[in-house]
C-alpha cells in the first residue's frame, strides 16, 4: 500500500493533504495502524517544520457506508487532532458530500468543541489545490 500518494504534505507549508478517493480502495481494519502512524509522523513533522498544522481532506467519492465501515479510523483521527488541536490550525474539508449532513449529529460527540470550530466546509467542485498552494 502506497500512502504517499492518498497522504502528503503540500511543499513549502504546513499543508497535509489526504485524498480519501485514493486511500480508500486500500482501507481495511487490519491496516488502520499504519495509516494512524503515517498520518502522524507527517503532522509532526509539520508541528517540527513549521509549529502548526492545516489538514485538507478531499471527501470526494465518500458515501454513507464508508462512515459507518470506517468510524474507527475517523474516531481515531479526530482524537489525534484533539491531542494536537492546539498546533492545528484548520481542518479543510473539499467536496463535501451531502450525506454528512446526517452523519454530523453523530460524528460530532467524536470531536472536541475546540476542534469543530477549526472545520472549514467547501462545496463540490471547489478548487481546492489552488486554494491549498496559496
Amino acid at each position: 500500500m502506497d500512502l504517499h500518494t492518498a497522504i502528503y504534505p503540500i511543499p513549502n507549508h504546513n499543508h497535509l493533504f489526504i485524498e480519501f478517493p485514493s486511500i480508500k480502495p486500500v482501507l481495511h481494519k487490519n491496516n488502520y495502524d499504519n495509516i494512524i502512524a503515517f498520518l502522524m509522523a507527517h503532522i509532526n513533522f509539520m508541528i517540527a517544520s513549521y509549529s502548526s498544522f492545516e489538514l485538507h481532506i478531499n471527501l470526494d467519492k465518500f458515501v454513507l457506508s464508508d462512515f459507518h465501515h470506517h468510524q474507527q479510523l475517523i474516531k481515531d483521527i479526530c482524537q489525534y487532532c484533539l491531542t494536537s488541536s492546539q498546533k492545528l490550525d484548520v481542518i479543510c474539508i473539499y467536496n463535501y458530500p451531502s450525506i454528512l449532513d446526517t452523519i454530523t449529529p453523530v460524528a460530532k460527540p467524536l470531536m472536541d468543541k475546540s476542534v469543530i470550530d477549526k472545520i472549514k466546509i467547501f462545496p463540490k467542485d471547489t478548487e481546492y489545490m489552488d486554494f491549498i498552494k496559496n
